[in-house]
């Protein structure tokens, strides 16, 4: 569930826990995003070789 500003817990470490959750799945996601930017541009090469 996305947090939203009427649900946010009042708790600043649960608040902390949250930034840490999403900071995560953002740095996950860039990861994905850049390994599938590579295979792209490599298919790519392969293609133009062709």
């Amino acid at each position: 569930m996305i947090p939203t500003a009427s649900n946010l817990p009042d708790d600043i470490e649960a608040l902390r826990a949250i930034i840490v959750t999403q900071a995560r799945e953002l740095a996950e996601q860039t990861r994905r995003l850049e390994a599938r930017d590579t295979l792209i541009e490599t298919l790519k090469a392969q293609l133009a070789s062709l």
